[in-house]
């Protein structure tokens, strides 16, 4: 891919300028990882008073590269502290951050999540090979059962070149 990868604030999931989106904020638990809640909307029926797939899909997606940034920002703080010979500097470092893209994602429905209800999304960096980063992400529903898990791999962006 030769287009740069640019965040702004119009991701549908989680971006504020978005006047159709979702507006999902994020909370980052520990290194790696993402999680937020929402009331499915209605909707984003499937079947009668059923969440559509594709939308539980795209929540789980959503959460794991948040997950991805989380774990870039760490990798980046920790490679700009302290006086290292070699370090990036902090600019150079969050630049980097958060640069990531979705390389596959698997997804596995293990039961109905209702509209109208509150879910909880999470996802987690579970492995760092290179520029690839594996994850898994879960859907929880009202009851805090999980209803959908997915595992992914998003592709962590080449550095620009100085």
């Amino acid at each position: 891919m030769d287009t740069a990868i640019e965040r702004d604030s119009n991701c549908f999931c989680c971006g504020k300028d978005n006047e159709k989106g979702l507006h999902l904020v994020f909370s980052y638990p520990a290194e790696g990882e993402a999680e937020a809640t929402l009331l499915v909307p209605e909707y984003f029926s499937g079947w009668k008073r059923i969440t559509h797939g594709g939308f539980l899909s795209m929540l789980l997606d959503e959460a794991m590269a948040h997950a991805c940034l989380a774990d870039q920002r760490s990798a980046a703080d920790q490679r700009s502290a302290g006086p290292a010979a070699g370090a990036e500097p902090a600019s150079a470092a969050a630049q980097e951050a958060g640069s990531a893209v979705t390389g596959e994602i698997t997804v596995r429905f293990l039961a109905p999540v209702e509209t109208g209800t509150r879910v909880r999304v999470a996802g987690k960096v579970v492995q760092r090979k290179g520029r690839i980063l594996s994850t898994e992400g879960r859907v929880y529903d009202s009851k805090g059962e999980v209803a959908a898990q997915a595992s992914a791999r998003f592709i962590a962006a080449k550095k620009p070149a100085p």
